[in-house]
């Protein structure tokens, strides 16, 4: 950790003004693995969770964690960042500067945890990652001498600063860096940027988003003073401000959380329209101060972040939900400072649907007695739980039909009529019935005589390697390439599993066969095929 002064950190002279106007921290704020926290002291503002602390140190995180979310909202707070030099320190790594503002305006779940750091120059760590359902905390650690040193000031602006802290480790657990140790000289390296040029107190978006908070917490104080004027402040005028803050008779921006009222959580969530891919959500709204509401769904262990519902708004919907599965869902309203505790849940199930009819059904190839068929898989495929393919021709015309399972997207149609068509309908089905059918026609070819059998299957030759095999073909030396002639080498290696088939061209009369395992025992069948089926297997031949 470094020990960061004023001198060593040019732009926060200009922020701060003074360090006796901010109570400018001496300690510098680096990321570090999770620390031990104790039990619960305190739940403040629904989502703001205090660990460890004192009574006083309680009131001043409170009191800067409720400055920081008016400072977050302010314009000058937003323009501060945007026109920042900002120069990420990992150029493939660190996030955006429209991360940032959003990070600095949401309603993080966060749970600050007060610790005497062994290092008195460090300020704070953050220690758990932002989670954008806000199903568990983000977590930091500030330094209970930053706290009670800015307890002890008589500004109570020093409740920016201390927001300033917090603010700065909201952006690491957002993934933004600075380098990290107590040498400021080894960030730029660690960063990958050239330290000639790169500072971590002027580039870096934590460093940043901490001296614009510093910065408009003191603009919102002087804006304050000066409401009543209808031009701007002279420098007399100026002056005598900067006076009375330095005296302490101007309690600065805590002021703001005076009229702050909290939110209350929604109640009676219930179903409303119910689809098969969607839920509607009502709820009734009981706070008159909300900006938005926020909907989670949740469907076994898997979460789904709905879109936010507008302030007023009484209903939700939740889209591109599965078929007859149930999920839970709870709301909670928010307006820019705070969020209020979630509903209870409610478990609803969506309705079940007929599945789509099955589409790209084709025709893929066309025999005497037999015809293949695919079809493409369906989008909603999870709520198909088989398919009904019938078929209707030959000669006399007969009615098949048979079922095959969720997965399947081909089929083979045997025992038809050579020369005939058939009408094929295919249909998606689940336990609420069946989808509209896909239509396919085609007819068979004409009947084709069987090849005869091949014979005198032998080894010619067998190395470790390899097996060259012969045989004898009597059937005709010329054949129509539409009737699809050709030769089936069938070959078992003994303890490996089932039969593997080689296609080869119809005239072929031998083949080396490279053996796949060393020292296993081959067998090996021939036959010939065409269009009309195929011939009986020839006699087996061996090889070791």
């Amino acid at each position: 950790m470094m020990i960061e002064s004023n001198e060593m950190r040019s732009g926060a002279i200009m922020l701060c003004g003074c360090a006796m106007l901010f109570g400018c921290s001496a300690g510098r704020v680096e990321k570090s693995s999770p620390e031990p926290v104790g039990e619960s002291t305190a739940s403040l503002l629904g989502a703001f969770e205090l660990k460890s602390c004192s009574e006083t140190q309680e009131r001043m995180m409170s009191d800067a964690w409720m400055v920081g979310k008016v400072v977050s909202q302010d314009p000058v707070f937003r323009d501060c960042v945007i026109q920042a030099p900002y120069i990420p320190c990992d150029d493939d790594g660190d996030p955006q500067v429209s991360t940032a503002l959003s990070a600095s305006r949401s309603p993080n779940d966060m749970r600050v945890h007060c610790e005497q750091f062994s290092n008195p120059s460090t300020a704070g760590h953050a220690d758990a990652v932002h989670d954008p359902l806000h199903e568990k905390k983000e977590e930091i650690s500030v330094s209970e001498r930053v706290l009670d040193d800015n307890a002890s000031r008589p500004l109570r602006v020093s409740t920016g600063n201390v927001a300033g802290i917090i603010w700065h480790e909201v952006m690491h657990t957002h993934d933004f860096q600075h380098g990290l140790g107590s040498d400021p000289s080894t960030y730029a390296a660690q960063c990958g940027q050239d330290p000639k040029t790169w500072n971590a107190f002027e580039h870096s978006m934590p460093y940043i988003v901490e001296d614009c908070m510093r910065l408009t917490a003191w603009d919102m104080v002087r804006r304050r003073f000066f409401r009543d004027l209808d031009r701007p402040p002279t420098d007399a005028e100026e002056e005598f401000f900067f006076g009375e803050m330095a005296s302490g008779n101007i309690t600065g921006p805590v002021f703001l959380t005076h009229a702050i009222t909290r939110v209350n959580a929604p109640s009676n969530v219930r179903a409303g329209e119910i689809l098969p891919n969607r839920i509607e959500i009502l709820w009734d709204d009981n706070s008159s101060n909300e900006t938005r509401f926020e909907v989670i769904g949740r469907r076994g262990s898997s979460s789904l972040l709905i879109p936010t519902a507008d302030e007023n708004a009484e209903s939700a919907t939740a889209r591109n939900l599965s078929p007859g599965v149930e999920y839970t869902f709870k709301v909670r309203a928010c307006n820019k400072i705070e969020c209020s505790p979630f509903s209870s849940e409610v478990a609803i199930r969506t309705t079940s649907s007929l599945p789509e009819a099955p589409h790209n059904f084709q025709v893929d190839a066309v025999e005497s007695t037999r015809v293949a068929l695919s079809w493409g898989f369906i989008n909603n495929g999870n709520s198909v739980t088989r398919y009904e393919l019938a078929w209707t021709g030959g000669s006399p015309s007969v009615y098949r039909s048979t079922t095959l399972l969720a997965g399947a997207t081909s089929h083979w149609v045997e025992h038809l009529d050579p020369n005939e068509s058939y009408l094929f309908n295919l249909q998606a089905c689940n336990s609420t019935g069946c989808s509209t059918s896909s239509f396919r026609t085609a007819r068979t070819l004409p009947l084709v005589a069987l090849p005869p059998a091949l014979s005198n299957l032998r080894v010619v030759s067998n190395t470790p390697t390899e097996v060259s095999l012969s045989w004898e073909n009597p059937g005709p030396t010329v054949v129509a390439v539409s009737q699809m002639w050709r030769i089936e080498l069938h070959w078992l290696a003994e303890g490996s599993g089932s039969w593997s088939v080689i296609h080869l061209p119809y005239g072929s009369t031998e083949y080396d066969f490279q053996k796949p395992f060393s020292g296993a025992i081959y067998r090996f069948h021939v036959r010939a095929c065409n269009i009309g089926g195929c011939s009986p297997l020839s006699n087996q031949a061996s090889a070791f």
